[in-house]
């Protein structure tokens, strides 16, 4: 599936990518890969009604978005 991620970390990077399914595992592993986030405490909410998600450190502060914009 297609997720586009939208200001994430410092730098507020934005990009787009193609992952397995929508899990922690998977957008973790994007989210590392890209070098946005250097936490190791990662955490994503997610609506299904508006199918957009947050990204967050430490359980509180959002770092950025993302949202799914083509599901396989």
């Amino acid at each position: 599936m297609k997720i586009q991620f939208i200001n994430v970390g410092a730098n507020k990077m934005s990009w787009t990518a193609n992952i397995p399914k929508l899990d922690h595992d998977s957008l973790y592993a994007e989210v590392k890969s890209s070098g946005a986030l250097y936490s190791q405490c990662i955490d994503f909410t997610y609506s299904e009604k508006d199918n957009v998600g947050d990204i967050l450190v430490g359980q509180i502060r959002e770092v950025g978005t993302f949202k799914v914009v083509q599901e396989q």
